[in-house]
């Protein structure tokens, strides 16, 4: 009888170790470092222009590293990448993923079109960690992107705040009146 008690045991104790955990709270809210302008650091070291034929548009692609101020919360800080020009700035929001860590290397893509003059690496709406330059040409009939290389973080290209489409910062909240863009 004993040993049937522990091999019945054992046999719980291994199928609770297969069984799927379950899911994470979902987090609803992303929050960007938080760090004062200049304390986080970084450069693109990759800079690339990519043609998205499923949908028909080009991503710049950058990859580089950033120096945080300090160790990122997992899934719910961000950092970001934004395109200029026109006179307004849009941009996508990136998790740092699951293990983050204070020297962090990322490799991240953008859409981009012909009235953008300029992508950088973001760490807040209003602060830049590194740029590139873009220029559009006419080739064979066909308008076609082009990185020009380094662009300074104070260029007046890049001066805009950076709006997130689809996200609400938190400290906004949902009923903010001036958030709709």
């Amino acid at each position: 009888m004993r040993r049937i008690r522990q091999a019945f045991t054992a046999t719980l104790i291994a199928a609770a170790a297969i069984l799927p955990a379950a899911p994470a709270a979902a987090v609803t809210d992303y929050q960007w470092l938080s760090c004062p302008p200049g304390s986080t650091t970084g450069h693109i070291s990759t800079a690339g222009i990519r043609y998205d034929t499923a949908n028909a548009r080009y991503v710049a692609e950058l990859g580089g590293v950033l120096d945080l101020c300090r160790k990122p919360s997992p899934m719910i800080d961000i950092y970001g990448l934004a395109r200029y020009g026109s006179g307004s700035a849009t941009g996508l929001r990136y998790s740092f993923g699951t293990n983050p860590t204070q020297h962090y290397f990322f490799n991240a893509g953008l859409p981009i079109g012909p009235v953008d003059q300029a992508v950088c690496v973001v760490s807040d709406t209003k602060i830049r960690v590194a740029c590139v330059s873009i220029t559009w040409s006419t080739i064979d009939g066909s308008l076609r992107p082009d990185i020009q290389g380094a662009l300074p973080i104070d260029d007046p290209v890049v001066s805009n705040e950076v709006y997130f489409p689809g996200w609400i910062p938190p400290h906004l909240g949902p009923g903010c009146a001036s958030c709709a863009g």
